[in-house]
Parts: C-alpha cells; structure tokens; sequence
C-alpha cells in the first residue's frame, strides 16, 4: 500500500479533536431527507426516463457506451443514476434518529467502498481486489486442500484471516446457577398426591352441579391494533389510490364515490372528533363497510353486486382530501389555454428528436488497474471516478522543501480597525468628533442606525462601499486605511467634509 507521507498527503484532524474556538470546522455530510414529496419527485423523474427523453449525443462528441472485455456486456453512463440509489440506501439505512456521528461515518465509507468495488469490476472489467471477499475465499482454500492441493497450489494466496477476540469468555455452556436459583426437586409425598387427579376431577364436578352461577370470563386487555386485527383477520390497512394511478378497479372507484359523497358533510379544518371532525367520518366509513357486508350475507341470491370496500383511518381520509385538492388544482392549471410558445418549445424539441440517431454504437475500454504497490495512480473522488488517471494528472504532489508560496496576496475589502493614536483628537481641535466618526467619517446617526460602533471602535467603513469624503469605492484606493477623514482626493460634492471642522480648513484636501 502506498503511504500518505509518500504522497504528501495529510489526515484531517476531526473538528471536536482541535484546540477550543478554532476557527478550523471539517464538512459534514449531508443527508437528503426522505419524506413523501422526495420519493413522489423521484418516481416521476425515473418514469421521465423510462419514457424516453433526448436520444444520445454523437459519438463523436460524447462516448457514453461501456462494453466489458470480459463478460461482453454494454452499460451506459448516462448520469449519476448509481449515486441516487447510494444515497437512497443509506436514507434506509441511517434513518434512525439516534444515528452517531462515528456510526455513520464508518456506514458511509463501507457502503461506498463496497459500491466503488462493484461498479471498477462489473462495468470496467477490472480484476477483483483479493481481500474484497475473505470468507469465500478461504473456503475454496478449504475446499482445494481437502481435494489433495498443496499449500503453494491454492487459489488465493495471501488471504488474510481477521484476528481473534481480544477478551475472554466467562460464561459458556457449562455456566452453573448458584444454589438459591435451582430448582428444588420432587419429593416422594409429592409424587402421591399426584395421582389422585381422578377425584379432583369429580369434585370439580360436583361443585360446578351445586353453584352453577359462576363468574363472568375476564378477557385479556388488548389494545386497538389487537382487537383490529382479531376482527379483521390481520387484514392490513388499504390506503387511497392516488390520482396519478391509472390501475383503479371497482373497490377504489367504489370508495371514491363514498368519499365524493361524505367529504361535503365534514370539514377538513375541524377536529378529528369533532361533530365535523374526520374521526367522524372514520366511524361512519365503518358503519358503511359493515352495511355491505351484512348487505352480502343476508342477500346471497338476489343478484345484486355489492361491492366491499375497506376500512379507513381518519389519517388516511386526511391525506386523501390533500390529494383531492391538489388535483383539482392541477386539473385547472391544465385547462388553461395553450401557450403558443410552449408548443413552440415541444415542436422543436420533437424535430430535434426525431432527426438525430436512435443510439450511438459502444466502444470498447481497457480496465483500469491501480497499481497501490509500486506508486500507482491514486483514486479520485467519492465515489471513486471512472477516469481516475485523467482526474490524477490534475493533481501535482511534489516534496515539502520544494514547496513555493503563491505569486500573488489578497487585499482585505474594508479597512482594518485604525489604531487609536496617542493624541485626543488627531484631526485637529476644529474637528466635530463628537458628531462626525474620526475612522470612516460618516455621521454619528448613521452608525447608530445601522448597529455600527461609533469612534475608534468602528470597522468596515461602517457598513458602506464608499469613502465618506471623496466618494470612490473602498477596494480603488491607493491605500485601504485612508478613507474618510485620512483621504487624500478632492471631496465630492455629497460629501460631508465641509461639516467636519467647526471653521472650514484651508485646502481642501488637507486633512
């Protein structure tokens, strides 16, 4: 393996390892959060591309074909469509709200790693790194040495096995109770009694004959999920079928129709148990799916179809409403009159279409192999780019006593704070310091106005771009700290300089 110090690479210093109020702050990863909207966006982005968007771009311009040297078979890279799915198994995967920063920093790196390791050798043909799979490769070791093979003829050589457990087992199967906790074993007065389970039998008997009246049966406490799924035979909840499903068979028109029907009688603002409340409707849902039932059994014959619904929760008469509502409103954004200039766009987006190649033709890759042991090409990127060695050249490493400083500085955009001088007054007696600031120049109100300190205390020009006195941008002057009263350019005509002194100096530029 290659060393960092080889090349001149360092290891980042966690935030919570540095010195207290550093200024130093590592990234951290951020996680799309996996709600309804995300996954509805998703779903209609990969119906968009199974629909068929563009075709493919030229050849010429864009090689988008993969063909394996190995197994023969073409892939596309198309887009980040492999990353998506990454990120959405780790959604899946971290959506714990007790999630450790440790944890799910050691779960991201595995996940990506693993995921690298199949997208170099499923899609490129690279030859698998040996200790991607140490179990099964150690069984065919096991295997190959039972048939006969010598220790030098094994399939996989140098396989690593992982270490023994650093601590000791105290308890095993030969673990014994203390005394107290065994179990005290049948006497032989014990063993007597036992067999005179024949006249339990009739006493019981005759008790029950002489008081018949005996004490209601005590049910278990259950709650609501388990007397649910007792009445209804561990069927799960059914939820709506959306507006955008085009599959609707009888029981979700039926139940649409239901819900057109009692939507009216309730409000959706109201309390779920309310006298309007979607609790309600819940409860009358249900009295409804009982009807049909009862409907079914007690006319078998008639003829009639009854059509069963199922069973809703007010949450999912709740959502449903939602989903109402948006589709009326997408309903009247589609019944707006066409935009001529948006059959403009899909005109030519169809000629477009139509006028380039179906697909262009694969090409063949070599694979790429990191040579680790002898200074190889570094891997890029995460996840690890599939033009490494174009990504590497970008990236000089040269040795530390070479190392040059930059051949340019960055200039500071405000003026730093100016130094209090030793004098009380370093602009004169005449000058109005109490009014005027004796930093950027600008009036006392100002500063106030805008949360500003007020004196020697002031920065940044007090929150404005231009110099109080002549009116040019702070970032053009000669000098930053010579703004305001320590300027040397003719004052403008917007200027406050003529206010400054309590008798007006004799030039105009003197300070």
């Amino acid at each position: 393996m290659v060393e960092l110090s080889e090349l001149n690479l360092t290891t980042p210093t966690p935030a919570n390892e540095g010195e207290e109020g550093s200024d130093h702050r590592e990234p951290r990863r951020f996680l799309k959060v996996m709600n309804k909207d995300v996954k509805r966006s998703m779903e209609n982005l990969m119906k968009h591309v199974s629909q068929g968007c563009l075709s493919d771009p030229p050849a010429e311009k864009v090689k988008m074909r993969r063909v394996n040297p190995k197994t023969g078979r073409a892939f596309t890279a198309r887009s980040t469509g492999t990353n998506e799915v990454d990120n959405r198994v780790l959604n899946d995967i971290l959506s714990s709200a007790t999630v450790g920063i440790a944890r799910a920093e050691r779960v991201l790196a595995d996940h990506y790693e693993k995921s690298n390791a199949k997208k170099r050798v499923k899609p490129l043909g690279e030859e698998e790194v040996v200790t991607t799979r140490t179990d099964k490769l150690l069984l065919l070791n096991c295997f190959a040495k039972s048939c006969g093979y010598d220790r030098k003829d094994l399939p996989a050589q140098g396989v690593t096995a992982p270490p023994k457990l650093p601590f000791k087992e105290y308890m095993g199967f030969q673990f014994d109770l203390p005394e107290a906790f065994r179990p005290v074993e049948a006497s032989a007065k014990d063993a007597d009694d036992d067999n005179g389970e024949e006249g339990l039998a009739d006493l019981a008997e005759l008790i029950l004959a002489t008081d018949g009246n005996t004490l209601p049966t005590i049910r278990v406490y259950e709650t609501t999920l388990e007397a649910y799924k007792r009445l209804t035979r561990d069927q799960p909840w059914v939820p709506f079928k959306g507006y955008d499903k085009t599959d609707h068979d009888d029981v979700d028109k039926a139940e649409e129709d239901l819900f057109q029907k009692l939507r009216t009688e309730y409000s959706r603002g109201a309390q779920p148990f309310s006298a309007r409340g979607y609790g309600r409707m819940s409860e009358k849902w249900d009295i409804e799916v009982a009807k049909r039932v009862m409907q079914q059994m007690e006319e078998p014959d008639s003829g009639t179809v009854v059509i069963l619904i199922r069973r809703k929760t007010f949450q999912m008469l709740q959502a449903h409403y939602d989903d109402f509502c948006a589709h009326i409103r997408r309903t009247q954004l589609a019944g707006i009159l066409r935009d001529p200039a948006q059959e403009e766009l899909n005109t030519t987006l169809r000629n477009n279409r139509r006028n380039m190649a179906p697909q262009q033709a694969a090409t063949n890759v070599q694979p790429i192999r990191y040579n680790q042991m002898h200074g190889g090409a570094t891997p890029f990127g995460a996840p690890t780019v599939l033009n490494t060695q174009v990504a590497a050249r970008a990236m000089t490493f040269a040795p530390r006593e070479n190392m040059q400083m930059a051949p340019f500085a960055l200039r500071d955009v405000y003026p730093n704070q100016v130094p209090r001088p030793a004098a009380t007054n370093p602009m004169g007696p005449n000058y109005k310091r109490n009014k005027y600031c004796v930093v950027c120049g600008y009036s006392k109100r100002e500063n106030l106005q805008l949360l500003k300190q007020f004196g020697y205390e002031c920065k940044g020009n007090c929150g404005h771009e231009e110099c109080s006195k002549c009116g040019m941008r702070v970032e053009l002057h000669d000098a930053a700290n010579a703004v305001g009263p320590y300027c040397k350019n003719a004052a403008s005509e917007s200027s406050y300089y003529n206010d400054w002194y309590k008798e007006a100096p004799k030039v105009n530029n003197q300070i």
